[in-house]
């Protein structure tokens, strides 16, 4: 538990390298695929967009651009940062411990992969399938 200010550990500058695996001008879309999804699952899609400076933004599909960009990059629970390594992905973020308005945050770990197109994100006896799109609505 952390309280009071967020340090991010991923504290980095993405390279030249790096950016040319992930596109930042590109939304990465959760996709269904490998398992069976209920309706609420797919009705939910989520979505992440990466900077050039190290954060990213998460949300919902349906209300990403309206909702998500009006907070700051570095606001806890709208996203954090992410660290490429080859082929190989993290994302850092903090969460509120009890609900929206707290000082108590956890610290949120997603180790992934980058296959072309797509970010896999093992979890849990599933995956979590991010593709690259540029609009939202396909």
């Amino acid at each position: 538990m952390i309280t009071g200010r967020v340090d991010y550990k991923l504290n980095w500058t993405p390279t030249l390298e790096a950016l040319k695996k992930i596109d930042t001008s590109a939304y990465y879309v959760q996709v269904f695929e490998g398992r069976y999804y209920n309706e609420t699952e797919k009705e939910y899609r989520i979505v992440l967009k990466f900077h050039g400076d190290g954060f990213y933004r998460s949300g919902l599909a349906d209300n990403f651009n309206s909702k998500d960009l009006r907070h700051p990059k570095n606001t806890t629970g709208c996203g954090g940062k992410y660290l490429i390594e080859d082929n190989e992905i993290k994302l850092e973020r903090f969460l509120p411990m009890r609900g929206g308005k707290t000082n108590y945050y956890s610290r949120d770990y997603k180790k992934g992969r980058i296959e072309n197109n797509k970010l896999i994100f093992d979890e849990d006896n599933s995956a979590l399938i991010l593709e690259k799109r540029f609009e939202l609505n396909n």
